[in-house]
């Protein structure tokens, strides 16, 4: 792995935000005057959610605050979150409109999975979550991990009765503790692991990938971070191999992602968007609970970045049809 550490800016533990909130970029009225303005244009040309892009979505007041976002998801610190997007007085479809639109100033809206969906709800269906199922759709603890694509981003449109909390780490924070615990380990992440795609794969085709992706890779001198405990479990119980060095590697790994020193709690509120540069932050959601009028709904939208800085593989290919074949194919 050719990775230069003095290059990496995205190293932070939660002393490094002592203030609650103080990374939320708070919308100015200005600004949700001119994001109101281009919904309403997007509305009259007939334009998608996914449809927008910085030239049909112009939001030049917002433009600024968008531009300093980009640097602080691809820089410092790996992650942003815009404040105060008035979605109590939006429809659905304006809100979705709005979200899109500035979303598309930060890279271009992909799809989720194999049926093409552009968006998930995040909400609880009464689903468990299993090899079978997805996560968003159960109100269950979800262990740190990465998404599919370069960035994720999340529209809150509903808050839970009780817990929720939306928890990030710092990958290059973890690496650096399990460089200095176990050195010795660091290969047998960077050999990578076989991930699940749970029920995702066409007929005939293997139901985890059929090479190995590395949990730390380097591109360009850049960490990339790609890890899903649940995934490689599932995978490994559907026949992939996984060695006693890797498998002691992925205790120690996630073990210290649960460290409360490297952990951010965020809650997120009405009118949050969080973006969260998958390559260098890892993301968990503790328990919750719905009930009294207050229902847990949050929007989630991939985002890839082809001109950021961090362009490596993603586990995006495991979910849609036009990266089945890498997914699958052997090397």
């Amino acid at each position: 792995m050719c990775f230069d550490p003095n290059r990496e800016a995205c190293v932070w533990t939660s002393g490094s935000f002592p203030v609650p909130r103080s990374w939320v970029h708070r919308l100015s009225e200005r600004q949700i005057d001119e994001i109101t303005q281009a919904v309403r244009e997007a509305q009259r040309r007939g334009r998608a959610f996914h449809q927008l892009d910085p030239q049909s979505f112009r939001i030049p007041e917002t433009r600024a605050l968008l531009e300093s976002l980009s640097r602080e998801v691809h820089e410092y610190p790996g992650f942003a979150v815009i404040g105060g997007l008035p979605v109590e007085r939006m429809t659905r479809d304006e809100a979705l409109l709005a979200y899109g639109g500035l979303m598309s100033h930060l890279g271009l809206i992909v799809d989720q999975s194999k049926s093409g969906d552009m968006l998930v709800e995040v909400k609880d269906a009464g689903q468990d979550y299993s090899s079978q199922s997805r996560a968003y759709h159960s109100n269950r603890e979800i262990e740190f991990h990465t998404d599919g694509a370069v960035l994720t981003s999340l529209l809150c449109l509903g808050e839970a009765l009780q817990g929720g909390a939306s928890v990030l780490v710092s990958s290059m924070a973890v690496f650096k503790e399990f460089e200095r615990r176990r050195p010795d380990l660091v290969q047998a992440l960077v050999r990578g692991y076989h991930h699940h795609r749970r029920g995702e794969e066409a007929a005939g085709e293997l139901p985890y990938s059929a090479t190995r992706i590395p949990v730390l890779s380097s591109h360009n001198g850049l960490l990339q971070c790609t890890f899903d405990r649940r995934q490689i479990r599932w995978a490994q119980e559907a026949g992939a191999p996984v060695s006693a060095d890797e498998s002691e590697a992925l205790d120690l790994f996630s073990a210290i992602t649960k460290d409360p020193p490297l952990q951010l709690h965020m809650d997120m509120q009405l009118g949050d968007i969080q973006i969260v540069n998958n390559f260098t932050v890892m993301h968990a959601r503790t328990q919750y609970m719905d009930g009294q009028g207050k229902k847990r709904l949050l929007i989630r939208l991939w985002i890839e970045t082809p001109d950021g800085p961090r362009t490596g593989r993603t586990v995006r290919e495991l979910y849609v049809k036009d990266s089945r074949r890498a997914a699958t194919t052997p090397v």
